[in-house]
């Protein structure tokens, strides 16, 4: 087992053992009965292919070039988010998130582009949040939902001028589920945090930097503020 998956697995016992152990004290407002908005930080730990430090660029079954990349296993990862609730303990959620997995430089003679690997996800998934694991100020929940991915290679510099460019940006597109767990923790009547690990299934029909399994587990940390849905 790979180690964020380990890091995955570790963090759910951890939100239901930190649940079990806090103190009964005054419930600030539950976050499964308002709706919430916010940011997440955090990392995103490659569980697909490995991208090649270089090789050769073909077009059309000829090598016309090669390229050369500083794709990492791991990186940043931001998410934007908006949480609506459902009632009985359930919360609908929207997030869009993007990472940059790195550079990508692409060479045929003296011609040269340079740019970068991204991927943009929007999800839609269902938090639970089971009432045998509030305690106090902290509410765990699991995660389950879909989300589009789009993976797309871009051209931030070029000095090929206005010439004709075999190497054109690159996009996947591609669908599949998400699952996760976290936990929403009380900072104040309308400020919250919550901490969360998701794994990610992303596996584009085209190669992109010779790679199709974009696949990851995100862990993040974020801060929302809640909304009376009054």
């Amino acid at each position: 087992m790979s180690y964020p998956r380990i890091a995955f697995l570790t963090a759910l016992v951890t939100v239901i053992a930190a649940s079990a152990s806090v103190e009964a004290q005054r419930e600030i407002p539950g976050f499964s009965q308002r709706n919430q908005a916010g940011v997440r930080l955090g990392v995103w730990a490659g569980q697909g292919d490995d991208a090649p430090e270089r090789g050769d660029l073909f077009v059309d079954g000829e090598a016309t070039g090669t390229f050369e990349t500083s794709i990492s296993s791991s990186a940043f990862y931001f998410e934007a988010f908006y949480g609506h609730q459902l009632g009985s303990g359930f919360m609908g959620e929207v997030s869009l998130g993007m990472v940059n997995r790195g550079s990508v430089t692409l060479q045929e003679g003296s011609a040269q582009d340079i740019g970068n690997m991204m991927v943009y996800g929007l999800q839609i998934s269902t938090k639970y949040y089971p009432d045998f694991l509030k305690g106090g100020s902290i509410f765990p929940y699991l995660q389950a939902g879909g989300g589009v991915y789009i993976g797309h290679r871009t051209v931030q510099f070029t000095n090929a001028g206005f010439s004709y460019s075999n190497w054109e940006e690159e996009t996947g597109f591609t669908a599949n589920y998400v699952v996760g767990a976290g936990a929403d923790i009380s900072l104040a009547t309308n400020i919250g945090m919550d901490i969360t690990a998701k794994y990610v299934p992303i596996k584009f029909s085209k190669a992109l930097v010779t790679i199709k399994d974009f696949s990851t587990v995100t862990v993040t940390v974020g801060v929302k503020y809640l909304i009376d849905p009054k």
